[in-house]
C-alpha cells in the first residue's frame, strides 16, 4: 500500500505538506523513481518557459537599430509626426488670412481720386502718408487700381507715376519697382451692393434684431416683394 509521510510544522511555523516517498512492497520503489524522473522533467520545462517569457519581455522593450544593426534601447524619435500638432494647421491659415489683409491695405482704389483726374481726394492722402510710413517694412506691391475695363491706360499710368512719386519723397526708394497698376485682389462692390451691405452691417451690430432684410426695394434681403421684406429675427 501506498503510505504520505506529511511533516505538520517547519521551521517557519507554516504548515506545508510534503511528500516524502512512496512505498510499495515488492516493487523495489519503481514508483519514487518515476515520480523523480518526472518531477525533475517538470521544472526543467518550468525553467524553459520562464526563461522564455523573460527572453520576450527583453526584446519587447527593445528595438532593432537603425544603420548599425545591433540590439539597443526604444530612443525617442525626432521625425516628423504624421499628426500635427493641435492648432498648428488653423494657425496656418490664420497667418494667410492675415497676410492678405495686410497686402489689401496697399491698394490705393479709384474713389481714392477725383473722378477722371491723378488728384487724390482727402482719404487718398491719409493713405498714401500710410503706405509710405509702412512701405519699408512690407513685402507687398502698391497696386494702383485699374480704370474699369481698361477704358483709360494713359490715366492709370499717369496716377501710377504720381503715386511712385510721392512715396519716394517719403523714403521709399523702390517705390517705382514696387508700384503697379492693376485689378485690386477682391472684386469691388458697386454702389447698390455696397448700400445693402452697410445698412446690413448696421443693423447687426447690436443684435440679431435687425434680420437681414436689406433696405428699401423689392431686392433687399432674402424676402420677396415687398418693401420692407426680408428674413427678421
Amino acid at each position: 500500500m501506498y503510505q504520505l509521510n506529511f511533516n505538520k510544522r517547519d521551521t517557519t511555523g507554516f504548515y506545508q505538506e510534503k511528500l516524502s516517498y512512496f512505498q510499495y512492497p515488492g516493487s523495489d520503489n519503481v514508483v519514487v523513481k518515476q515520480l523523480r524522473d518526472m518531477m525533475a522533467r517538470f521544472s526543467i520545462i518550468q525553467k524553459l518557459i520562464l526563461t522564455s517569457g523573460c527572453i520576450l519581455l527583453v526584446a519587447g522593450c527593445c528595438r532593432w537599430g537603425g544603420g548599425g544593426g545591433n540590439w539597443g534601447m526604444h530612443k525617442r524619435s525626432y521625425a516628423i509626426p504624421e499628426v500635427y500638432p493641435l492648432g498648428s494647421v488653423n494657425r496656418a491659415h490664420y497667418h494667410t488670412m492675415e497676410s492678405n489683409a495686410e497686402a489689401v491695405d496697399f491698394i490705393i482704389n479709384r474713389n481714392e481720386f477725383v473722378e477722371n483726374s491723378a488728384e487724390l481726394t482727402t482719404n487718398g492722402k491719409d493713405h498714401i502718408l500710410e503706405i509710405g510710413a509702412r512701405m519699408r517694412s512690407a513685402p507687398y506691391p502698391v497696386i494702383v487700381e485699374r480704370s474699369d475695363n481698361n477704358y483709360a491706360p494713359e490715366l492709370d499710368a499717369y496716377r501710377r507715376q504720381l503715386i511712385a512719386r510721392i512715396l519716394t519723397d517719403l523714403g521709399n526708394q523702390d517705390a517705382d519697382q514696387r508700384t503697379i497698376v492693376s485689378t485690386p485682389y477682391g472684386r469691388s462692390l458697386n454702389s447698390r451692393e455696397a448700400e445693402i451691405d452697410y445698412y446690413r452691417f448696421i443693423s447687426t451690430r447690436g443684435g440679431l434684431g435687425g434680420g437681414f432684410g436689406g433696405g428699401g426695394g423689392g431686392g433687399g434681403g432674402f424676402g420677396g416683394g415687398g418693401g420692407g421684406g426680408g428674413v427678421g429675427f
